[in-house]
């Protein structure tokens, strides 16, 4: 069974299936959905929820891992807390769903899975991740695929 990854912003969200190994991973899907244009929040939630759905249901899904916003971004700013309220969103579906598998992870997560140096970890743990993938992925694909990644034996 495979591992969905998930990076959410403001603007959109990077939804990523990875299988395999942690040793070689897979990249079996990867998408980039826009968010609704002039949607109030409650129906940008709602629509959310029914695309989380959709996409999960195409994969027999393991487990599902957010690269979540680093703890000094996490400001009392509306966008971020729309962001964590999306994050969690994602904790509901995969419970609706039979996913018991799911956390959020930060950078330092990914640090101590892959063993990376203090400085500039995420730097490395991009570069980890080009040397395995495509090369033309953005960093939010990235982060999807990380997170997805660090979750598989």
């Amino acid at each position: 069974m495979a591992n969905v990854g998930l990076r959410f912003t403001n603007k959109c969200f990077t939804f990523v299936v990875v299988d395999g190994k942690f040793t070689n991973p897979t990249l079996v899907f990867n998408q980039r959905v826009k968010f609704p244009k002039n949607f109030s929040r409650p129906l940008e939630i709602a629509w959310l929820y029914k695309e989380l759905i959709a996409l999960i249901s195409s994969y027999e899904v393991d487990a599902i891992c957010i690269k979540g916003m680093e703890p000094y971004a996490q400001k009392n700013s509306l966008p971020a807390v729309h962001r964590i309220e999306n994050e969690a969103l994602s904790f509901l579906v995969a419970a609706n769903n039979g996913i018991e598998s799911i956390e959020r992870i930060v950078d330092a997560t990914v640090a101590t899975k892959f063993k990376l140096e203090a400085r500039s970890k995420r730097s490395q743990a991009y570069e980890i991740c080009l040397e395995k993938f495509d090369k033309t992925i953005d960093d939010n694909t990235k982060d999807a695929i990380l997170a997805a990644w660090i979750r598989l034996t």
